[in-house]
Order: C-alpha cells, then structure tokens, then sequence
C-alpha cells in the first residue's frame, strides 16, 4: 500500500512540474516528466490527454494524436469502431480546434490517415452522443459539408470511406473524381471518373469531366474519345462541341478543329470567340486569306459586344465603386484590429492568477476592469465588421449565400453565449453603461459589482470560448444577473460561423439584447426566449421601457439596419418590432435555417 502511495506521489509531483514547465513555455522539459509520469503508470488519462495538447502547442501533431488516441482508449473508445458513445467533450473541443488550425497546412499531409480519419469522427460527436460511422449516408454527409467549406483534403478521405462501404455508388464516384480535380490531382480523378462511368457508361457530366481532365494532363487522343462519345448522346450540346475543337487544336488536328467550330457557328454566327479559333485554325493551316477574314469578323463582333457591355455597365459603375470602397474601408478596419481581442483576452488570462489575490487593489482592480473593458470593445469592432461585409453584398449575392445554406459546427446555443459573452462584458465593464448598471442590478453597491465583475473574468472572459461550454455562459447569466431571463427550447445546430445565416441571426440577437439593456426601466426583467413554432424558429426579447427612453434616436437605428439587411434577403425571415403597453417585445421569425 505504501508503495503504490508513494508511487502516486511521484507521479503528482512529476505532473505538478510539468505544469511549471508549460507555464514557463519549456514544452520538451514538460513532455518528459510526463513521459515519466507514464511510465509509472500508463493508465492515466488526464496525463495522455495533456501530453496531447502540449504536442500540439510545438505543432507535432502525429504525437498528439497518438497521445489522444491513447487516452480515447482509456475510455472503452476505439475510433475505428462502428459504435462509438460519449466522447469527451475536451477532446472533441480540443481535436476540432486543431483540425481548423491544420487542414490548409503541410501539416494535414504529414498526419497518419488513421488520424485524419479520427478528426473526422471526433467531430461528428460535437452535438450528439452517438453516430454509426459504418453508415455510407454518415460519411456522405460529412464529404458534402467539407466541399461545401472548400475543405477538400478532408472530402476526398470522406468519400474513399464512404465508397469502402458501398463501391457501386455512381455518384460519390463521381464527387471523389471532382474533388480531386478541384485540388489538381487529374490522375486520380481520371481513375475515380472511370470507376464511375462502369457503373453509368453514359453519365454526360462524369464523361465532360474525365475529357477536361486528359486536356490538363494534355492526352488530347483520350480527350476526343470522351467528348466523340458525349456528342453521341448529346450532338448539338455547345460545350461538348467547344472542347472537341479545341482538343482536336491542341492536337494539331487543324481540319478537323475548324470543322467542329464551323459547326458551333453555324449555332452562334456572331460569336467572335469561335470565329477568333476558326481563323486562327486556318492561318496555321496556311489559308492565310480565310483566317484573316474570320479574325476581321471576329474584332468587328467584339467591337459592337464591347460598346454595349460599356453601355450597360457605365449605370452601375458609381453604385459598384462605392460598394468597393466601403469594402476596402471595412477589409482595412478588420487588419488593423488584427487579433486584438484575442491578445487581451490572453493577456487578462495570463493575469488570472492574481484576480483573486489582487483584485480589491485599487489599482489593480482599475487595470482589469480597463482590460475588460478595452476587450469588449474589440469584440463589438470585430462583429461589427462582420455584419457591416453583409450591408455591402449585393442583393444577389446575400440572398444566394442565405439559399445556400453552408453547413457548420455551431449550435445556436453557441451563438446564443457569444453574443452574451460580448453584452454582459459590455454592461459589467464599460464606463458609458454606468446608469444602466445601477439601475438593472438589484441592491447596487460597489461592492456587489466589484463581485460580478470578478466572477465573469474568472469564469467566462478569461477562458477560451471555443473550449467553454455555451451552457456555462447562459448558465451564468441565469444565475447572477436576475434582471435577465432566458429560456432556450431549441438547441438548433449545423450553423458555419462564417454563413450569412449565423451573422444575420448574432446580428439580430446581439442587438436586441442590446438595446433591451440600455433602454430598460428595470421595472421587470428583461426575456430572452428561443424556441420551435411547428417548423418556424421563434426569438423573442421583451423589456419594459419608460417614456423617456422612447426619445433616444440611437435607440431604433441599429434595429433599422437589421431590417433594412433582412429586406436585401426578404425570404423565410420575419423580423417584428412590437410595443404592447410598456413592454417593447423584438420578434424574429425564420422558417429556412
């Protein structure tokens, strides 16, 4: 017994100095006391787990991965198991975090494919318990969603799992033969358009993208044979017709190019672009005379197309001029902020320690609440930018990204805490909201503030948002802010952080809450409630107002904006401003997320 207890401390002692080195940032001193911790017992997961992230602080992520993947297997987890459960959350955190840092890196390609593929599983837990990675459509769905984020290292392992279980799916074929044309891997592509075509011979789309991939690696025999086979299902399809000329070009087939571009004139007569290939086809067939009449034609088409693109285009140029600048101005506002608020998020969590030693200081409680405060501020500055990108797209644009609906990690939940995390920072902390305190925090004293603020730093602000759980955030408020309600009955998730549908939505949220803060009476709590209408969302913020608050002009402008953007999208989204009495109630209604 006593050597085991003695075991133990050594083991402790071990972790307690490896912590020291992590905090001194002397990550290979750290990794060997753990190392040594390990070898007095390789059973610890808090110990593979931390070897794991301290790995992946130096960027050696094959050792990270196998440290986690030791701890995983403390836990009965086995990743390449078709029935995984209850996969901690801090790996899930940790692992998806470092996913996004590495997957546009040289590091992604360094990594054992056994550890791609755990990213991929360990992210499918984010927000469930149970997923059955033996189900083709499971893997299906994740290669979409990595297309659709432009993620295509991460799709093209997707579907070779997802085709492992079913060979015979024509389409994923098809979709691992356009991802790897998308990242220039024609070779590969050329193999899984094939595999493809045995199980549909005459898929039109697979057969015009196996020709442009022989035209790439410039095997224009191959080429003419597929789209020779392309025009005998579709004779008169413009395209295919327009790449066999111009394999046939490329072949040095001069004749043979002008007699399938005449045959697409004869379909567009003043189209210059064939014109341009047919003369230049005849001069180097040296027919001089006949190249240099059709090139004539061509520059007399291409004068005529040029003054009426002039026409047209010289009505939008001052609005489309103005659109740049305001994006240029907004693109330089966002380098300029860099990562400012992530720098003083760090920098007030590196002074934690001293929050509950220090923090009554006088001075030192003046330096944390400046930090505080300058970090809410960046945050707004930040989302502001973010918000302001949706004002400049044009209606088109917005409305096709809102159609198209790109798919994330992120539950509304999340969305939800970010924007109280920025609120409640902005109310506790900055020194334009100091009437508004005193009035919504009941019994106000000093002391009682110099409380919540202290509580917020230690558990919310100082921590690492993307690893805190977004429970914990609404939770907070929930418990220490009595003059704020919230209820949430629907944890949607799926949402991209970057889509107009999670920007338009914080936009809305973030200010509401916002102006139910500042413009409340106190007289009741302010309402937050989200919740599933049949198949519409349903986000009500109800606050009672006084008379007076009614006259401040700044009051309505930020909602207006917020409805003139919902105006631009004027689809499956309903945004309501309702006075009944003296409680003002902000409605938002969407029935497409």
């Amino acid at each position: 017994m006593d050597t085991k207890n003695n075991i133990n401390e050594q083991i402790e002692s071990l972790k307690l100095q490896a912590n020291d080195f992590v905090m001194k940032k002397m990550y290979h001193e750290a990794i060997e006391l753990y190392k040594k911790a390990l070898e007095l017992d390789n059973t610890s997961y808090d110990s593979w787990f931390k070897l794991g992230i301290i790995y992946i602080i130096i960027k050696e992520y094959n050792q990270a991965m196998e440290a986690i993947f030791e701890a995983l297997k403390l836990k009965q987890i086995n990743p390449s198991s078709g029935e995984i459960k209850n996969i901690p959350t801090e790996i899930g955190s940790v692992l998806t975090k470092m996913k996004k840092e590495i997957w546009d890196t040289k590091y992604f390609d360094s990594l054992n494919e056994e550890y791609k593929i755990l990213f991929i599983v360990i992210g499918a837990f984010e927000n469930t318990n149970f997923v059955d990675i033996n189900k083709e459509e499971f893997w299906e769905l994740k290669a979409t969603n990595s297309l659709k984020n432009e993620n295509y290292q991460f799709a093209i392992i997707e579907f070779k799992q997802a085709l492992k279980i079913n060979p015979k799916n024509a389409k994923n074929w098809q979709s691992l033969g356009n991802t790897y044309f998308f990242v220039s891997d024609f070779i590969e592509a050329i193999k899984s358009y094939n595999q493809s075509l045995e199980i549909e011979p005459e898929n039109t789309s697979v057969l015009s993208s196996l020709g442009s991939s022989y035209s790439f690696l410039n095997k224009f025999d191959k080429a003419i044979i597929t789209y020779l086979k392309l025009l005998e299902i579709e004779p008169q399809n413009k395209i295919f017709l327009s790449n066999l000329g111009s394999a046939y070009f490329q072949n040095k087939d001069y004749t043979k190019s002008i007699e399938i571009n005449q045959k697409l004139l004869e379909i567009e007569p003043k189209n210059s672009s064939i014109l341009w290939k047919i003369g230049h086809a005849y001069i180097i067939n040296n027919e001089i005379e006949k190249g240099n009449e059709l090139i004539n034609k061509a520059i007399k088409f291409e004068n005529e197309e040029r003054l009426e693109k002039q026409r047209v285009s010289e009505e939008k140029i001052k609005i489309e001029t103005q659109k740049e600048v305001l994006s240029f101005i907004s693109h330089s506002f966002r380098n300029s902020l860099s990562n400012g608020p992530e720098i003083v998020r760090e920098t007030l969590s590196l002074a934690k320690k001293a929050l509950d030693k220090d923090y009554e200081d006088k001075l030192a409680y003046k330096a944390f609440n400046n930090l505080a405060g300058l970090y809410s501020t960046f945050a707004l500055v930040e989302t502001q930018l973010d918000h302001f990108q949706l004002f400049v797209r044009d209606e088109k644009t917005l409305l096709e990204q809102w159609n198209k609906k790109v798919y994330g990690d992120k539950s509304i939940n999340y969305l939800f805490a970010l924007s109280l995390k920025q609120n409640i920072s902005r109310f506790l902390f900055s020194e334009n909201l100091k009437e508004e305190r005193e009035k919504l925090i009941p019994n106000f004293s000093i002391v009682r503030l110099m409380n919540l603020r202290k509580s917020f730093l230690i558990e919310i602000l100082t921590e690492d948002f993307e690893l805190l759980e977004p429970e914990k955030i609404i939770d907070w408020v929930n418990s220490n802010l009595s003059c704020i309600e919230i209820e949430i009955n629907d944890k949607i998730t799926g949402l991209n952080k970057k889509g107009v549908h999670f920007l338009l939505i914080y936009s809305i949220i973030s200010e509401t809450i916002f102006n139910s803060i500042k413009y409340s009476d106190a007289s009741e709590p302010i309402f937050i409630n989200w919740n599933r209408e049949g198949a519409k969302i349903k986000f009500e913020c109800t606050n009672h107002f006084s008379e007076e608050s009614t006259k401040y002009s700044d009051s309505k402008s930020g909602l207006q904006f917020i409805e003139y953007l919902i105006k631009k999208i004027d689809k499956d989204i309903l945004f309501e401003r309702r006075i009944e009495n003296t409680k003002f109630k902000n409605i938002l209604e969407i029935s497409n997320i």
